[in-house]
C-alpha cells in the first residue's frame, strides 16, 4: 500500500472533508497508488499542515470534451474554471481522482511526521505518519 500526501488549497480541503467534493482534478495520475490508498490532505497557507485524509477510489483520464457540468460539480469548481485549468495545464488530458471517506484530524499534523522536510508541489508518495 502506498499513501499520498496531496497539497491542496484551504477551500478545496474543506470541500473534501465535508464530503461535498468527490473528484480531485490533477495534471498527473497517481501511478503507484491503488484503489483504497489513503490520501493525506496537506492544506496550504495559512494552516500549512496535514488536516485530514480521504481514500483514493479510482482514477481516470479526462480529455475535457464533456463540459456538461457533472465533473465540475463533483470537483466543486465552475465549468469556466474547469476549462481554464485544462487550458493552463497545456495538455490534452488531466486525471480525475475519485475520492471518498473523508476524515478530519482533530489536530493538524506537521509535514515532518511523514518524513518530509517540505510539502509537495502537487503530491508525493509516503509510507505512513510517524
Amino acid at each position: 500500500m502506498t499513501d499520498i500526501i496531496l497539497s491542496i488549497h484551504p477551500e478545496h480541503a474543506e470541500n473534501i472533508l465535508s464530503g461535498k467534493k468527490t473528484l480531485e482534478i490533477r495534471k498527473s495520475e497517481p501511478k503507484r497508488a491503488v484503489w483504497g490508498d489513503t490520501i493525506y490532505l496537506y492544506e496550504t497557507a495559512p494552516i500549512s499542515k496535514v488536516v485530514g485524509s480521504c481514500r483514493l477510489m479510482g482514477c481516470m483520464e479526462y480529455s475535457g470534451y464533456d463540459y456538461s457540468g457533472n465533473i465540475a460539480n463533483k470537483a466543486c469548481i465552475s465549468v469556466p474554471d474547469l476549462r481554464f485549468y485544462m487550458a493552463k495545464a497545456k495538455c490534452r488530458k488531466v486525471y480525475l481522482w475519485h475520492i471518498d471517506s473523508p476524515y478530519r484530524f482533530t489536530t493538524p499534523i506537521h509535514i515532518s511526521n511523514y518524513g518530509l522536510t517540505r510539502p509537495p508541489q502537487s503530491f508525493c508518495y509516503v509510507k505512513e505518519a510517524v
